[in-house]
């Protein structure tokens, strides 16, 4: 019953106004395989924290909200995932930053993309998925390194 119950609400959720992933108000993983997930260094609050793929461990670094009001992708309190000095060029990395409504903060999920500034990608460096590797926005291409997924 529950998994009918998530199945159901997924799919209202997928298919809010302008395509993007309203998830309810708790916090979930990122995943970029079963095993990979989106995380911040060190689980910091300091702004300008690295954004990084890690193992999934369910610790507080991995826990994700979204914003269908603002777009923003929100964690570890009142953070906000954010493209560094709000650059469109491909390989600007991505960082924990205090939330500012800034469009560097505004995410939309088109199929498994985060897309983000000028309709860039968030992507693994170099299509990695090893601990430690820096996450960044890219030119959408449909690789697995930009390919991510939701999971309670």
């Amino acid at each position: 019953m529950k998994k009918i119950i998530a199945t159901t609400a997924l799919a209202l959720i997928t298919s809010s106004a302008f395509g993007l992933l309203a998830k309810p108000a708790m916090a979930d993983e990122i995943k970029l395989n079963p095993k990979a997930c989106l995380d911040v260094d060190h689980g910091s609050t300091e702004d300008g924290t690295r954004i990084q793929v890690w193992e999934c461990n369910g610790s507080k670094a991995q826990r994700w909200t979204y914003s269908a009001k603002t777009g923003e992708i929100r964690g570890l309190g009142n953070k906000c995932l954010d493209v560094s000095n709000g650059d469109t060029a491909d390989g600007t990395p991505v960082q924990l930053y205090e939330c500012n409504g800034t469009k560097a903060q505004q995410w939309r999920q088109v199929k498994n993309e985060i897309r983000g500034i000028a309709d860039k990608c968030l992507d693994a460096e170099n299509g990695n998925s090893a601990d430690g590797t820096r996450v960044q926005i890219w030119k959408c291409a449909n690789v697995p390194a930009q390919r991510w997924t939701w999971v309670k």
